[in-house]
């Protein structure tokens, strides 16, 4: 996968395991293609993210309220190799598709009148991508102290 931020986390990785299994919610599917609505995990108090273990580590995904549910996906990797020590930061597949069609309908359209329209779609995914990074990574730091690698 294509990751676009790692960071280190600072503090005991085992430490940080157990603060990370105390706040997801359990799932058993690819998490890029499951539902983060708010509504879906409501009256679950301890839920700050839904994730999904693997042997290399755990993917988590923000469970987001009503305003943000039209943002891309971020997922987060936390790798789980001697305890968790590092976060990953990647976009969802259906995120990573949209900035593929994305990329390719500007090169198809350099020439023509729908460039400028191409770019101010692309601009404002890329935003949108942005603030969904944002929100993630400042609920994760309620949690970790991390430092940008």
């Amino acid at each position: 996968m294509l990751y676009f931020k790692t960071q280190i986390l600072e503090g005991d990785s085992i430490e940080n395991e157990a603060k990370i299994r105390q706040v997801i919610l359990r799932r058993h599917l690819i998490i890029d293609f499951q539902s983060s609505k708010r509504n879906e995990y409501y009256g679950n108090n301890r839920g700050k993210f839904i994730g999904v273990e693997k042997k290399e580590g755990i993917d988590i995904l923000r469970i987001r309220g009503l305003f943000f549910r039209f943002l891309p996906k971020v997922i987060v990797r936390l790798n789980i190799n001697n305890g968790i020590s590092k976060i990953k930061y990647r976009p969802s597949f259906i995120s990573m598709l949209m900035f593929v069609v994305c990329t390719i309908g500007i090169l198809i359209n350099l020439n023509t009148q729908y460039l400028l329209n191409g770019l101010v779609v692309f601009t404002i995914y890329s935003v949108a991508f942005y603030v969904e990074y944002y929100f993630t990574n400042l609920e994760l730091r309620d949690y970790f102290k991390f430092t940008d690698k």
